[in-house]
């Protein structure tokens, strides 16, 4: 395979630099057998791929350049890495000879893990120059244990890139995947391209192995799509909205208390498998208590960006307060706007609540608190669908 990337490289990097000068082009996407990034140690990711991959991704990644997605194969699961350098990887476990459970902990970097086979689905409109991608359940394999369950046909994971936005933290710790993005000082009509995403493939591969795997959680849904009249998309800063593997995100503990349990639950969730469960104990009594993000989603605010954070809760009694609130802090940690939305449950069903601001400085942050009021002992809320958009 060095071989064989040693003569690819020099070709690939030709024809980027040529595809960046191009404003007809508004994506590079590469795809190939062998992982550059990858939870799996032993026969998952391959060191020469990633030497390579980095090389172009530090040239025509980083700073919201074109190339922005490498797709890999070989081991049988999903896992999302990203953006490292500006490039998000993707290791598309699509078929092959069962599914494997990626080990734990994962890779640094490593922000999806999901064992299951399935498909991988794109869109690209040249007109709102975006590229869309959908990660989407296959049928369950008969016989085989080390498969995550899904329904068929379900998506699990999806994202975003927007032409010419810089993804989610473009930085070497690959914290972040790419999502829908809208850019500062883009001009309102996006420019129409009719040229297709170009993808350049990463020269022959060896054989096909097994791989990794660990849950995923299913992208957050309803988030506006551009048209062709430059309305702008909201980015979902959340990546980790449906709890389905942990409580990645929201380490937080709004309200701390003894009396207060936060938890992952696999049953009683509104969609997918997984929610947070937040429950008084014995001597609880009138307190307010929840969770809330940590690390911060949003670590770089942009000053007259309107932020809105929600989430769907779902108490144990009904006339329980649910609160959503979200914060904007300066970067020296100064309190600068304070939203809060709240609903009042009339039943024990699911509700959403929502809180909305505009930031008021640039390099900020904000914090996402989901919590309840009043709870009291053997009371208990559910929470899940978080969003964070801006």
């Amino acid at each position: 395979m060095g071989d064989a990337l040693a003569g690819w490289l020099p070709i690939a990097d030709a024809l980027m630099a040529e595809a960046t000068q191009d404003p007809t082009i508004n994506f590079i996407v590469t795809y190939g057998h062998r992982p550059a990034y990858s939870s799996l140690t032993v026969n998952g990711w391959d060191p020469t791929v990633r030497s390579a991959l980095d090389a172009l991704a530090v040239k025509y990644s980083a700073g919201g350049g074109k190339y922005v997605l490498n797709l890999a194969h070989h081991v049988h699961a999903l896992e999302v890495f990203g953006p490292i350098n500006g490039l998000t990887h993707v290791t598309n476990a699509t078929g092959g000879q069962g599914s494997v459970a990626l080990p734990s902990p994962p890779a640094v970097g490593s922000l999806v893990r999901f064992s299951h086979l399935g498909v991988m689905a794109g869109d690209y409109d040249a007109a709102a120059r975006r590229l869309s991608l959908r990660w989407v359940c296959g049928p369950a394999i008969p016989d085989v244990t080390q498969q995550e369950p899904c329904g068929y046909g379900d998506t699990v994971w999806s994202t975003t890139f927007q032409a010419g936005c810089p993804p989610t933290e473009p930085a070497t710790t690959g914290t972040g995947v790419a999502g829908t993005t809208t850019c500062p000082g883009e001009p309102s009509e996006p420019t129409p391209s009719g040229s297709p995403t170009p993808s350049v493939s990463p020269g022959p591969t060896t054989t096909d192995s097994p791989a990794p795997t660990h849950p995923p959680d299913p992208a957050p849904s309803g988030t506006p799509t551009p048209g062709t009249s430059g309305t702008r998309v909201p980015k979902e800063w959340v990546l980790n909205s449906g709890l389905e593997v942990d409580l990645s995100g929201w380490a937080g503990r709004y309200g701390p208390n003894s009396d207060v349990a936060v938890s992952r639950v696999t049953s009683g969730a509104r969609t997918g498998k997984g929610a947070i469960k937040i429950a008084a104990g014995g001597k609880a009594k009138d307190l307010t208590s929840g969770f809330n993000d940590d690390p911060r989603w949003v670590r770089a605010t942009v000053a007259g960006t309107g932020y809105a954070a929600s989430a769907w809760m779902k108490p144990k009694v009904a006339g329980q307060e649910l609160v959503v609130r979200l914060r904007e802090w300066s970067a020296s940690g100064a309190l600068l706007t304070d939203k809060s939305g709240a609903v009042k449950a009339s039943s024990t069903s699911w509700v959403k609540a929502s809180a909305q601001l505009t930031a008021v400085k640039s390099g900020g942050s904000l914090s996402m608190a989901v919590y309840a009021k009043d709870l009291d002992a053997g009371e208990w809320f559910l929470a899940d669908d978080l969003t964070l958009t801006g």
